[in-house]
């Protein structure tokens, strides 16, 4: 009898679930929660990333694998940019070129007979992006290089290449005035790898120690002691050079550094720019205590969101009370702290994104990378550029943005022309774009025309940073603490 009871109260609670008419209101649609998601087929925009994912840099070509495939989900989300993301998605194509021009030929020509990539970011070495240059040209295919700063690449008349990083000549010239600085009164020893992009840093450094009234006697060609360390420690020994310039990729300085501590002996080590990279830290340890490189600043460094808090509050200081002259000055004053701001916040998305699925920061060419797919979004959403700018008709006379209608080197030419003139006329200087490294403003050889650069020094003496991380509900602060970093010195 109690068990009949039982089984009915159940059919009837049942019941109940079951038929929502018994209950006062509606059912709640539970999916409106649910972000929604546009159910129409996506764009897909196709970046090839060529990069050197194996051989002596394939350490730091790895790791910028990992900060691209970062990039690519957060600028693929729809609340990130609804502009682009409501139509279009990214998908990073990876290549591995090992920085070897044979390789870096092959995988130019691979690309462009695959038909459906339009934009390529790399090459990484020098060699290898001048090799690919005129391949790419040829198909209609925008390249840019966050990596390579050989002066020559935007001098050889190719309008379809871009530049995201310095120039070997700029950066020469911060190298040789910290030297010409700090080094006058001891001997200063340069040694240069056998490759395009360590030669030319050599000649410029040369050079520019000699305007600034320093005359190298020691110039060593490690490619002459091939590249052994042991030799070429025992010529600079026999020069008493105390002060050595190391012109060449990070896997070459390392093992320099790592025979001098070994040997005991008492060195100031001066990189290029490669020797900012995580491995470099990595080959030496503490042997690489006080080593100096030169490169452009590192964004990605700072603590965005402490950052953003203090722009935050001088934007209140700033205008609280203020009197402008009129309000087009007082719209210019807010929205250069909008736009700040807003940068501020993408180093943020992207600082925490990256650290969340790896467990520590991204390096300096991350950020340099990441800023070059926002370009190219730019360049997907914008009317001024895109790949939806229909000006092209079909056999019906149609606008239309299928690629088999209109010449894709014609295309090419005329967003290179657009990208290098965006705001440029006879009233304004050049705009620019809002990228996660600030206003990127690209001059007519294709080279970023505002890259600064900074002398930096590794250290395992830095304290503890303060990383803070925003969640949804509550702000915590996390204590971020690692062997080896490096700080700005000059």
């Amino acid at each position: 009898m109690r068990l009949g009871f039982i089984k009915k109260s159940i059919v009837f609670l049942a019941a109940l679930w079951a038929f929502p008419i018994f209950a006062q209101e509606k059912p709640r649609n539970v999916l409106r929660s649910v972000t929604t998601v546009k159910t129409e087929k996506l764009q897909t925009i196709k970046v090839a990333l060529v990069l050197p994912l194996t051989g002596g840099n394939g350490k730091t070509g790895r790791d910028l694998l990992r900060a691209a495939l970062t990039s690519e989900k957060l600028l693929n989300n729809f609340e990130y940019d609804k502009s682009f993301a409501g139509r279009y998605r990214f998908e990073i194509v990876p290549f591995d070129d090992a920085c070897e021009v044979k390789k870096a030929t092959r995988i130019a020509e691979k690309i462009v007979a695959a038909g459906d990539i339009r934009f390529v970011i790399g090459h990484f070495c020098s060699e290898a992006t001048e090799r690919a240059l005129k391949i790419y040209q040829n198909k209609g295919i925008l390249q840019f290089t966050p990596f390579s700063t050989a002066p020559e690449l935007t001098e050889k008349g190719v309008n379809t290449f871009f530049r995201l990083a310095g120039r070997t000549d700029d950066e020469a010239e911060t190298a040789a005035l910290w030297l010409a600085s700090f080094g006058r009164n001891r001997e200063i020893a340069l040694i240069y790898e056998d490759n395009l992009y360590a030669k030319g840093l050599a000649a410029h450094i040369y050079v520019n120690l000699k305007k600034n009234g320093v005359e190298l006697k020691t110039v060593i060609n490690a490619s002459a002691y091939q590249n052994a360390s042991e030799k070429i420690l025992a010529e600079i020994t026999a020069k008493n050079a105390e002060v050595i310039f190391y012109a060449g990729y990070l896997t070459g300085m390392a093992d320099l550094v790592n025979k001098a501590a070994k040997a005991n002996k008492k060195l100031i080590f001066f990189g290029s720019g490669a020797a900012h990279a995580r491995s470099f830290w990595e080959r030496t340890g503490r042997n690489g205590e006080g080593v100096l490189f030169v490169f452009t600043e590192d964004v990605t460094r700072d603590l965005p969101e402490r950052e953003l808090n203090q722009l935050k509050m001088s934007m209140v200081n700033r205008f609280d009370g203020r009197q402008f002259a009129d309000r087009g000055t007082e719209k210019l004053a807010r929205t250069s702290i909008r736009t700040k701001n807003k940068i501020l916040k993408t180093r943020s998305r992207f600082m925490i994104s990256f650290f969340n699925e790896y467990n520590r920061f991204p390096g300096i060419f991350a950020a340099h990378q990441h800023a070059t797919l926002e370009i190219i979004r730019l360049i997907a959403s914008s009317d001024d550029f895109g790949l939806h700018d229909a000006r092209y008709k079909n056999e019906d006379g149609q606008k239309t943005d299928d690629p088999k209608y209109f010449s894709k080197t014609d295309w090419a030419d005329k967003t290179a022309y657009a990208l290098k003139n965006k705001g440029r006329n006879q009233y304004t200087d050049y705009i620019g774009f809002e990228t996660i490294l600030g206003a990127v403003n690209f001059n007519l050889n294709g080279d970023w025309s505002n890259a600064e650069y900074i002398v930096y020094k590794w250290t395992d003496k830095v304290e503890k940073r303060a990383w803070l991380e925003v969640q949804t509900d509550r702000r915590t602060e996390k204590y971020i603490g690692r062997s080896g970093d490096y700080v700005k010195v000059f």
